[in-house]
């Protein structure tokens, strides 16, 4: 034998080490060491469930790296619970349908909760209160309120390297409407492709919330796709396709959350819904973590921890944003103190309240300008800082338009910070108000507040008028009756009240009747368009502007449009009441809907018609804005020049007072057809370069403005000039040295009916000339044909005042620049002026400012302005006005919060507590006019003091006294007087008892005497029910005997109450007991007051059962019953309440009624000049009409007529304006806008019997079966005979509901609407009934043959998908099932089909969560083995998958299962949607033992190799 050695032993050696470095490279790291986190790299840091979570960068930014788990952590977890049993919590109680669905506001949402506690299983603190029990989830499975916080396996060192970051996080509709948002914001879309589902992110609202673990928004999704393709998409710890929740809410639902599907879409989920994983994520603290090891691969993660963190906190911001109970954020120097009696609030919080008053802007005094008061709704106090802002920032955007922007130093704007404990339509806010105004809910008169309480205190205490409050807000007159006219000279004073909500909704609405005291604007200050419905608003409320989108489905009289100058009823171009203006600018005349063309606009461009796409008025609106706010200002600009335009005088449209025939179409086609033609004539403003220098000579042009005369006492003269200019600013010339330039003068005469129009402190407004006034200037002038024309030729024109020579307007003013001006309110030492903010608006270049400073500001005087020497700079300018303290006024004291306690002492009466106050107060006097009234001096308690019984007395509270600088103690006594007089003797009462089994009808016996001992009481037992009673009845169906045991002797309890006790037992019959007969009889019982004339109905019958006696009540009289008659001398109407059920006495049923009497009120006359009509009423004989003969109604407002026939009669016609109408016992007119006359005439009945013979319903034919196809109708029809016969088609839809009512198949005949093929085998048949009994028809069948193309015909085919459970595979003879999920809303499902047929609905399951369908192994092994398709049907659409059923193996050597069993083929995927013990999902291996696995290998092919060579060797040898 040769000895053969190793010669390859040495390489072999070096050929494993290497492959083993190669396979498992040792990294050595020093502790500190600290690779850059890049995009794409993985970490390791924490466990769940024991296994180590790895993360990868995604994203990076301001934050730092964001991590986001590389798996789906946890498969079933629903976002929130459906439940409010903590209604305390703060998004749980905004909306009542997260009742039923959970909320979608991640703030305080259970899933937050969990990803950020560390707490042990069962301890996680829910922000929201309410736990995800399996109470409120689904399925009851996917419940975690036992669940360990998230955190809890990560360690101290691992949760110092999670940042706490401060991100924005969108919100939804409940929560922007109660203004829980940080900046206006509208609505996100819901886009469900990765690609645009960010899109709107920027401006959608938002809050900022301090987070640490998290879920992924839609706009960081979108950034993890852009930087890893597809990474969006996501697996769990199988390695299978799983769903994911997102935080960001679909912000337009009250509940609904967003999640990623298996296929990458984001699509909508009812957070409650279980059916979803979590995948987290979290920003590094790049400044504190180490890496231990790894190479940041997916194979070797960076291990990273945090060791030196200064800090690992996991607190997180919970669901309340504000502190409502917290102190005044903003300056209270300046303040109103309001008092409101019930009459206004029913709150206490506001009966007496403090107001802390801020001037936004105030160029003048309030006695020269316009006064705005914004009042705030839903503000707490600690957010009323955010009010000021909010109200500053959404003024200077209103004075950014026209007309605001001219008169933008003519305003006063005031913030009264009305303090709110909850946010906006919360339980408890100020004003009470909702998005329709302020409620009266909370106090009948809280519509009044701003004219009655706060009106009156501004103008004593802070406008510059300074008018003494003599106002009555309590009291009513002789009548019963509120004098409104004692507030009149509220709306001289302040112009407009805004209250202002904390609210993100798009909402907003003037409230104006000054006559009755309602003069107010709501609108919500945190929306991205509230600057736009602000402006709107006050185009209403301010301007007295009418809505331009509301329109007329029929002729409308001119009259209705009296108060509204911007709508008419007229659309001819020569009577319209804008024709001066038509054809200038956008004026035209056009309805909102050509299809209602009977309202009319001046232009379909005005912020009067879109306050969100269209921001700038109609030259209409803008003139009428100029004349109201001109009358309510102290010297006004003499006269309004509309912004002039130049263009060329040609075509159709060129002069409409000449020839208005092109301005005869009324609508939009026509409008567009104008504005065409003149953006091409248009030769100023933006198309001022349109000057063709080559074309124009011998060409007409126009200059063309409207002037409004502003006073009615001086008549004014303009000229107008034109001219051509050069481009180097020369006029041209003509060839014989002439300009080329015209001139024309108007005279524009006074607005004779200014003292019509809407005169400061009006009331109302009865209508004015339009044209009073006003004057269409237009100069045309021909362009001479020698006129020497240059390139960049334009037209120059002004419009100079004829009387000063000042340029009222040129070619330069509709492209005037504005700059800001800002007004600084300053003390001399150069602080701000107490509860002041610097005031900016926008003012033209180049204007000289010459306001009047108020000489007096919150009882500071003025002494100077500084800044307003020189013209307005193109940088803009700061003006300063500068105050010094009155002499009246005293320093502001030291701001402190006075808080009150109570003291009486050590001698009180047993149970009473010192009362207890919690608010804190500006002043030491308003803490101590704050003392409780629940105890004074008149206050005695009976009670009890050493065991003796007396009277305790309050002594009444003292005035208080000051203790530690800021509290005021009110200090009080009780003194204790004994009863002089013995206590009154003890008497004994009896109860009886015996327990809950009796017989039925039998009650235990009362007694209501008293006894003066437990002996006597004892005594008087009751004797009728004793050990010898007995009485037939029955117990659980059974008939036998009841026996008492008798009375006890009686048991002593509370002292004074014998009880006797007792028991019955229950012998059932062995043999039967033959029936007990009973008549049963009938009476009725209403009670003694009743119309006159009306008799109770009487029943002489009898009957076999209680139940036939109760079912024969009488149906003459019902709940509907009305009748017209008199009581105590007083018309009216007598309802009656319909007969109860009926109760038992002995044998006799007796049915009770009762009835109640409205008298009628007199006919309310319209007030004086408000239009109204008449309606005459006729009956006659046998009956009345009410009212009768002629009423007065309102415009647009109804009237009820009531008829009544006399006994012996019936009504037999009814006449409205001469035409029937159905005989009925009322009518109603709506609406009214003309005069109406309404007749009935009565016949008398025949003397036939009072009940006619009633013949019962018989089917004569009955419905036969159908055969039709998909998209065809099916007809049934059935034929009956009897009297009075109505007809009821059912449905049976096989889907175990049974037979249900066809809404509205009350004919012979039922047709069906376009049929599917899952309605084959519909039932169908027809219950025919009258007042005698009712038969139901046999049923007919409904055969659906498949025609092919759409399963829904008859509704729109909506494209479903499969969510879950697509795919699938099913083996033959096992126990699973397959389940798939579609996202068809389940209340549409109407079945399944496979392989094309329709199934049974034997062979699956259906049930709620989208539709989710279960087909059932019994079914799938009938199937054979292959590939087949499902598809499920809605009404209105469908979605189909393909699933595969294989051949039973089990007969395959271990080898073959071992393989099926590591296979992660996508064949053997669980769906989301499938129950885990349905399908289990393969389980991956680890990865650490699989490397080794691979050496294994290799070393086990190297041996094979070495084998191979000494063979070789051997041989050769």
């Amino acid at each position: 034998m040769k000895v053969i050695k190793h010669r390859y032993g040495k390489r072999m050696l070096s050929l494993l080490l290497a492959v083993i470095l190669v396979l498992c490279p040792l990294q050595v790291m020093a502790a500190d060491n600290k690779p850059t986190i890049k995009i794409g790299d993985y970490i390791q840091m924490g466990t769940y469930e024991g296994t180590p979570i790895v993360w990868r960068c995604v994203a990076e930014d301001d934050n730092g790296p964001l991590m986001l788990s590389d798996r789906v952590l946890c498969d079933y977890m629903p976002y929130d619970a459906q439940t409010n049993k903590n209604n305390k919590t703060g998004s749980h109680r905004r909306n009542s349908w997260r009742d039923n669905f959970g909320s979608n506001h991640w703030r305080d949402s259970n899933i937050r909760s969990w990803l950020n506690s560390n707490e042990e299983a069962g301890k996680v603190k829910w922000l929201c209160g309410n736990p995800p029990t399996s109470e409120s989830v689904y399925p009851e499975s996917s419940a975690y309120d036992q669940k360990e916080g998230f955190l809890r396996s990560f360690s101290a060192n691992e949760l110092g390297a999670i940042k706490t970051v401060k991100q924005r996080s969108i919100v939804s509709h409940p929560e922007y409407t109660a203004g829980y948002i940080d900046a206006p914001g509208v609505d996100l879309p819901y886009n469900t492709e990765i690609d645009t589902v960010a899109e709107g992110y920027g401006s959608a609202y938002y809050e900022d919330i301090l987070d640490k673990v998290f879920l992924l928004d839609v706009q960081q999704l979108k950034t993890v796709n852009d930087n890893l393709k597809g990474y969006h998409i996501a697996r769990n710890r199988n390695n299978v396709a799983w769903s994911y929740w997102l935080r960001t809410p679909i912000t337009t639902c009250n509940h609904d959350m967003r999640y990623v599907t298996t296929q990458g879409n984001i699509w909508r989920e009812a957070p409650y819904i279980g059916y979803w994983g979590v995948r987290p994520a979290f920003y590094l603290n790049t400044e504190n973590y180490t890496v231990s090891s790894g190479a940041g691969t997916s194979a070797s993660p960076y291990v990273v921890s945090a060791p030196n963190a200064p800090d690992y906190t996991i607190g997180i911001s919970g669901a309340v944003r504000d502190d409502v109970n917290g102190d005044w954020n903003v300056n209270t120097d300046e303040y109103l103190q309001l008092k409101m009696s019930t009459w206004y609030t029913e709150d206490t919080a506001y009966s007496n309240v403090t107001v802390p008053v801020y001037t936004i802007q105030k160029p003048r005094s309030d006695k020269e300008n316009m006064v705005i008061l914004y009042c705030a709704e839903g503000y707490t106090k600690s957010q009323q800082k955010l009010f000021v802002d909010d109200v500053k920032r959404l003024w200077g955007e209103i004075l950014k338009i026209e007309p605001y922007r001219s008169m933008a130093d003519r305003f006063n704007v005031y913030a009264l910070c009305t303090p709110s404990v909850d946010g906006f339509m919360g339980d408890s806010t100020f004003f009470n108000a909702t998005k329709n105004g302020i409620s009266g809910a909370k106090g009948m008169w809280r519509n009044h507040v701003l004219e009655r309480i706060i009106g009156p205190a501004f103008i004593e205490k802070i406008h510059d008028a300074h008018i003494l409050n003599k106002t009555r807000p309590n009291e009513l007159d002789a009548n019963g009756d509120h004098d409104n006219r004692q507030y009149d000279y509220v709306y001289e004073n302040i112009n407009q009240f805004i209250v202002l909500a904390n609210s993100g909704e798009y909402f907003g609405g003037s409230h104006d009747n000054k006559d009755i005291g309602i003069h107010y604007i709501i609108a919500s200050a945190r929306n991205a368009y509230s600057a736009f419905i602000q402006r709107h608003e006050l185009g209403h409320g301010l301007f007295h502007l009418g809505d331009e989108y509301n329109y007329s489905t029929r002729p409308v009289s001119e009259e209705n449009y009296t108060k509204s100058l911007n709508m008419t009823a007229i659309k001819d171009p020569t009577k319209v009441k804008w024709k001066q203006l038509l054809g200038f600018h956008n004026t035209y005349t056009c309805p909102h809907f050509d299809s209602y063309p009977y309202t009319y606009n001046s232009s379909r461009d005005c912020l009067m018609r879109e306050s969100t796409i269209q921001n700038d008025f109609c030259d209409v609106c803008r003139l009428q804005g100029i004349k109201v706010m001109s009358q309510l200002i102290k010297n006004p600009p003499a006269l309004y020049v509309a912004v002039p335009e130049v263009k060329k005088y040609e075509g159709d449209y060129k002069n409409p007072t000449d020839d208005s025939s092109a301005f005869e179409r009324a609508d939009s086609y026509g409008y567009t057809q104008y504005k065409n033609d003149r953006n091409n004539r248009l030769l100023s403003g933006d198309r001022k370069n349109s000057f063709d220098y080559t074309s124009m000579k011998g060409q007409q042009v126009e200059l063309r403005t409207i002037i409004q005369n502003l006073s009615d006492t001086q008549a004014k003269k303009v000229t107008l000039r034109l001219w051509v200019e050069h481009s180097n600013g020369e006029k041209a010339v003509t060839k014989d040295g002439q300009q080329v330039l015209d001139t024309q003068e108007f005279d524009i005469p006074v607005w004779k009916e200014k003292s019509k129009f809407w005169p400061k402190g009006a009331l109302n407004y009865k209508g004015s000339n339009f044209d009073s006034g006003l004057v269409n200037c237009s100069l045309v002038y021909t362009i001479p044909e020698n006129a020497i024309l240059e390139p960049g030729d334009t037209i120059g024109f002004e419009i100079v005042d004829h009387a000063t020579g000042e340029v009222l307007a040129d070619d330069d003013t509709e492209q005037q620049r504005y700059v800001n001006v800002t007004i600084q309110y300053q003390l001399e030492d150069g602080t701000d002026v107490p509860n002041t903010m610097p005031t900016t608006f926008t003012v033209p270049v180049g204007k000289k400012v010459d306001w009047q400073p108020p000489q007096e500001l919150h009882g500071y005087t003025f002494v100077k302005a500084e800044g307003m020497e020189n013209a307005v700079p193109n940088s803009g300018m700061t003006i300063r006005y500068i105050y010094k303290r009155s002499e009246e006024r005293p320093e502001p004291p030291v701001t402190k919060n006075y808080t009150v306690q109570y003291n009486w002492g050590t001698e009180f009466p047993e149970g009473k507590t010192p009362p207890q106050n919690n608010k804190s107060y500006p002043s030491e006097q308003q803490a101590r006019d704050a003392v409780d009234t629940e105890y004074t001096s008149t206050t005695s308690i009976k009670g009890q003091k050493g065991g003796k019984n007396g009277t305790w007395t309050f002594s009444g509270w003292d005035t208080g006294r000051l203790i530690n600088d800021t509290t005021v103690v009110f200090s009080g006594s009780w003194s204790f007087t004994e009863d002089t007089t013995p206590e009154p003797p003890v008497t004994y009462t009896v109860r009886y008892d015996w327990g809950t089994e009796s017989p039925t009808n039998e009650t235990l016996p009362q007694n209501s005497n008293s006894y003066s001992s437990e002996q006597q009481a004892k005594a008087d037992v009751d004797t009728n029910y004793t050990s010898t009673t007995s009485i037939r009845g029955q117990k659980d169906g059974k008939n036998g005997t009841w026996t008492f045991s008798g009375w006890d002797t009686g048991r002593l309890i509370n002292d004074t109450t014998v009880v006797f006790s007792g028991s019955w037992t229950f012998t059932e019959d062995t043999t039967p007991e033959p029936p007990v007969t009973k008549n049963y009889t009938v009476k009725y019982d209403w009670g003694s007051e009743f119309p006159k004339g009306e008799k109770l109905p009487q029943n002489s019958n009898s009957y076999s059962s209680e139940q036939q006696a109760k079912a024969a009540v009488d149906k003459k009289y019902t709940s509907t019953t009305r009748i017209q008659a008199q009581k105590d001398g007083k018309n009216g109407t007598w309802a009656f309440s319909g007969w109860d059920a009926g109760n038992l006495n002995g044998t006799t049923v007796v049915f009770r009624g009762s009835w109640s009497f409205t008298a009628d009120t007199a006919p309310i006359t319209p007030p004086s000049g408000t239009a109204s009509y008449k309606i005459t009423a006729t009956a006659g004989i046998g009956g009345t009409i009410s009212p009768g003969g002629t009423t007065t109604v309102s415009a647009a407002g109804q009237l009820t007529y009531t008829i009544k026939a006399n006994e012996g009669y019936y009504i037999a016609d009814v006449k409205v304006d001469g035409s029937e109408v159905t005989a009925t016992t009322s009518y109603t007119f709506s609406d009214v806008n003309t005069d109406h006359t309404i007749e009935v005439t009565f016949k008398q009945e025949s003397q036939t019997p009072d009940v006619p013979d009633v013949i019962a319903p018989s089917i004569t034919t009955q419905p036969g079966n159908a055969t039709v196809k998909v998209g065809e109708t099916a007809s049934f029809t059935i034929a009956a005979s009897g009297t009075d016969l109505t007809y009821q088609w059912q449905i049976d839809r096989n889907d175990g509901k049974g037979w249900v009512n066809i809404d509205g198949a009350t004919a012979t005949s039922y047709t069906t609407s376009t049929v599917n093929i899952s309605c084959n085998g519909f039932k169908y048949k027809c219950v025919v009934s009258n007042s005698a009994g009712n038969v139901e028809s046999n049923s007919a069948t409904l055969t659906v043959q498949d025609a092919g193309g759409s399963d829904n015909p008859d509704t729109p085919n909506n494209t479903y998908q499969i969510i879950d459970g697509a795919n699938s595979s099913w083996t033959h003879d096992s126990d699973g099932n397959i389940t798939i999920r579609g996202n068809g809303d389940f209340s549409k499902f109407t079945g399944v089909k496979v392989d094309g047929n329709l199934i049974d609905k034997s062979n699956y399951t259906a049930k709620e969560g989208s539709t989710i369908i279960t087909l059932k192994a019994s079914y799938l092994n009938t199937l054979s083995a292959g590939n087949h398709t499902v598809e499920i049907l809605w009404t209105d659409g469908s979605a189909s998958t393909t699933f595969t059923t294989k051949a039973n193996i089990s007969d395959n050597s271990n080898n073959n299962q071992n393989d099926n069993n590591n296979s992660n083929s996508s064949d053997d995927k669980p769906s989301s949607g499938t129950d885990k013990k349905d399908v289990t999902a393969p389980k991956t291996g680890d990865n650490t033992p699989s490397v080794w696995l691979f050496i294994l290998s290799v070393l086990s092919g190297t041996g094979l190799i070495i084998t191979v060579k000494k063979r070789r060797e051997n041989l050769n040898s």
